[in-house]
């Protein structure tokens, strides 16, 4: 077997978010050294340059050094902010303020309706998918990822008044066509989210299930039950026998599975993401719970 040495900036932020999660419910504080460890390497791919455009950003992945995503700075964001609130050898005033820096970021060049954003359609209500150094400026993809987990990384608002809630308005409304769209299944209809505007238009209408479940999270953060019950809901109608959850669903031949027009084998990715929201998870965000009894459940 190869081993894959590829590293992803976005994996390894979730495996910080995983031990936050864990330390969180549990008070096991055995794996915060794991957690340091990580968060040195992320702060090794992030920007602290002030003076560039990108400063703040994390670089995406060793086989893409110059790509900056979206998606992996809100991952990065919660795992040095959630980090600081928990057992570590660092200073938990520096994790603060390399998440806000990352925050910043974000807020100011990734949110399209900022006025120091690079990108264009300073009236749509959207994080731009990411930013590419060795191609143009800013990528102005329409994606589902970077607005439902911007909600669930950085909240309602922004730290000046930013509207990121109206990034589920745009998803819901699909004001310019966004990724939401509907297919058949099973003698009944699905309605749910893709990846982004780009891959809808190349493959046809299909649902993503691990991306509407984001997108139910979302509106379940901001307070929204009722839709974000009305997409959580409709994703129980591919749960298999095994509890799994379907990687995606397309309105295509369904005995065709090949990847990824109608992948239609259970995902972990799209099984984890329906049980967050059975348990109204939010793993960006973990709540405090008690930490004497959640370390008997465990032990």
């Amino acid at each position: 077997q190869n081993l894959d040495t590829n590293k992803d900036s976005g994996n390894i932020s979730w495996m910080v978010m995983a031990l936050n999660y864990y330390e969180t419910q549990t008070g096991d504080t055995q794996y915060f050294s794991a957690a340091d460890k990580a968060l040195n390497f992320l702060d090794g791919r992030i920007d602290h340059n002030s003076q560039h455009e990108t400063y703040g950003s994390i670089t995406h992945s060793t086989d893409l050094p110059t790509a900056r995503s979206t998606e992996h700075c809100h991952d990065a964001y919660s795992a040095f902010f959630i980090r600081s609130q928990q057992k570590t050898d660092k200073d938990p005033e520096h994790l603060r303020d390399i998440a806000t820096i990352v925050q910043d970021y974000l807020r100011k060049e990734m949110w399209a309706p900022s006025p120091l954003s690079n990108g264009a359609y300073h009236d749509v209500n959207v994080f731009w998918v990411g930013f590419n150094q060795s191609g143009p400026p800013s990528n102005l993809g329409w994606y589902t990822d970077p607005q439902s987990w911007g909600i669930l990384s950085l909240g309602r608002l922004g730290p000046a008044g930013e509207e990121f809630f109206k990034a589920l308005d745009w998803l819901w409304f699909n004001p310019y066509g966004s990724t939401r769209n509907q297919v058949p299944y099973q003698g009944s209809s699905l309605d749910g989210f893709a990846t982004s505007t780009g891959d809808l238009a190349l493959r046809g209408n299909y649902i993503w299930v691990e991306g509407t479940e984001g997108v139910a999270a979302a509106f379940y953060a901001i307070g929204d039950q009722q839709r974000g019950d009305y997409f959580h809901s409709l994703m129980r109608k591919v749960e298999q026998p095994s509890g799994g959850l379907l990687f995606s669903v397309s309105n295509k031949n369904p005995e065709d599975i090949r990847w990824p027009d109608n992948y239609r084998l259970e995902a972990v990715n799209a099984t984890a993401w329906h049980y967050f929201n059975e348990a109204r998870i939010n793993p960006f965000k973990p709540e405090k719970k008690n930490a004497v009894e959640n370390w008997e459940l465990y032990h």
